[in-house]
């Protein structure tokens, strides 16, 4: 969820950059935030590894979360 997140931020300030690029400065300034952090987001959201048992075909918590002892 966090992954798809950053990518709908930056998506956001995509479209914000094309269709209002004075707004979208304006808007970055109000909040004390640079474009810069608009590409460490999206850099970040890249990196993401989300965890993935192709045998059972779900998203785990973790790289060992399927060798843990169940719980009662």
């Amino acid at each position: 969820m966090a992954q798809a997140r950053l990518e709908f931020a930056v998506s956001l300030c995509g479209e914000l950059t094309e269709s209002s690029p004075d707004e979208y400065h304006r808007i970055f300034e109000k909040i004390s935030r640079s474009p810069k952090e608009v590409e460490g987001r999206k850099e970040a959201a890249r990196r993401m590894r989300i965890p993935y048992d192709p045998d059972m075909g779900i998203h785990v918590q973790d790289d060992v979360f399927l060798t843990r002892a169940g719980w009662d």
